[in-house]
């Protein structure tokens, strides 16, 4: 039988949101670009149309890799890593848990860093 709570990105939106004591309200705050209304009819099934909503609603809810995927999975859009390389490449190694684990964090740190990042201020024109 499938857990309801998982099988919907609001139903797992309202898990993680839960299992960290937040409410509607709290997850919207920590958003900084979503009103608690909006979390409210993500739960109750409306879709998470853009990709880049469901993945700051991810950082929101501190999502690892995993459940950041998978919650991207329910909520229908395309995994954040390419689990298939990454397993490729963590074969030919060494120490693969100590690789996946780096580069997980390395990508989920660049995502981080480009939608943070603020364009350059430009240079006065001279004599302004």
């Amino acid at each position: 039988m499938t857990d309801p709570d998982r099988s919907t990105a609001g139903g797992l939106m309202r898990r993680y949101r839960k299992g960290l004591g937040l409410t509607r309200n709290g997850l919207a705050c920590r958003t900084t670009t979503m009103a608690s209304d909006f979390i409210k009819k993500i739960e109750d099934g409306q879709r998470i149309g853009r990709r880049s909503v469901a993945i700051a609603l991810a950082r929101a809810l501190e999502l690892d890799p995993w459940q950041t995927d998978e919650f991207l999975y329910v909520a229908g859009h395309a995994p954040a890593v390419d689990w298939q390389q990454v397993a490729y490449d963590i074969h030919l190694l060494p120490d693969p848990y100590q690789t996946f684990k780096e580069r997980t964090e390395s990508y989920y740190r660049d995502q981080e860093e480009e939608s943070h990042a603020t364009p350059a201020p430009e240079a006065a024109a001279p004599g302004a």
